[in-house]
């Protein structure tokens, strides 16, 4: 990771400052007393936990705003009300359900705990109240900086398992629930990857089945091309998101009892392929006294 010079972070603090002042006027000067900013001096020549204090407040976090990455409308319109996105979230092809970023953040929470998950909102500036109606729109801009925040802080390997936690809140809602009760595991993959993907999974993002054979299902699958035009292939292709998603596709066969499944990706499109290809492969499983035991 590339560290900042003292003098360029000085001088981004001192910035942030600046606009925050124009921005917010007097609410702002109130905020500086109430974390015992000294005026008399620059911000950036103030204690870390009096600067701290008002980047928590205003919900951004001290790495973007040495990184000159903070939004600084978003964080204006914040200031007045919790239920404000940042734009770059809904202002282009919000097709995406809330339940998303919700999912992500609720593994974040599971796997490492309240200050983390909180932690990551903010770096993002999300709020809580952002996820309490999961039926409010979104673009797939949310789910890709969530899923880069974890694969650049905690790896891939947590990425993948954020995947597979997905399965846990798909197989409450009905489809999960109607997937779990068909009577064969062809045509419940079927059913999944024809009918329901493009509508409850990835509306983003266009599933095919290019071949089948006992234990085994091969899926391509690449992003709209509406969405290539706007946001860029490297934006909507981005390695976060396969393997988030070769995570969830291990956990499909799971919707049915009795079967276990895993999942390789051997075709990539951040890797420079024109298309994804995931293998999956399923096969039945007993519970006994030492764990889980293959009956393949």
């Amino acid at each position: 990771m590339k560290l900042t010079d003292k003098r360029t972070v000085e001088k981004r603090i001192n910035y942030f400052f600046s606009q925050s002042n124009e921005l917010l006027g007097d609410n702002f000067l109130n905020l500086l007393d109430e974390f015992r900013i000294n005026t008399s001096i620059k911000p950036s020549e103030n204690s870390l936990t009096s600067l701290v204090g008002v980047f928590n407040q205003l919900n951004v976090t001290i790495d973007n705003v040495v990184k000159g990455k903070v939004d600084l409308i978003t964080m204006k319109n914040q200031f007045y009300s919790d239920d404000i996105l940042p734009s770059k979230y809904i202002d282009t092809l919000p097709y995406s359900s809330r339940f998303t970023g919700f999912y992500m953040l609720d593994y974040i929470e599971k796997e490492f705990g309240q200050t983390s998950a909180a932690f990551t909102r903010q770096h993002l500036q999300l709020k809580s109240s952002h996820f309490r109606d999961l039926s409010q729109k979104n673009n797939l801009l949310l789910g890709i900086d969530i899923a880069d925040y974890v694969l650049d802080y905690h790896g891939k390997r947590h990425v993948e398992s954020m995947g597979k936690n997905s399965m846990t809140h798909y197989s409450r809602g009905v489809h999960g629930q109607e997937l779990a009760k068909m009577n064969s595991i062809q045509n419940m993959l079927e059913k999944l990857i024809i009918d329901y993907a493009p509508v409850s999974i990835e509306k983003n993002y266009v599933w095919k089945i290019e071949r089948q054979q006992p234990g085994t299902l091969f899926i391509s699958g690449s992003p709209k091309e509406e969405l290539v035009d706007i946001f860029g292939r490297e934006t909507v292709g981005a390695r976060s998101l396969e393997i988030l998603r070769t995570g969830f596709i291990s956990t499909i066969p799971s919707l049915m009892s009795g079967l276990r499944g895993s999942c390789t990706q051997h075709r990539s499109i951040s890797l420079g392929d024109k298309w994804d290809l995931y293998e999956l492969n399923y096969f039945p499983y007993v519970n006994n006294e030492n764990g889980l035991s293959s009956l393949s």
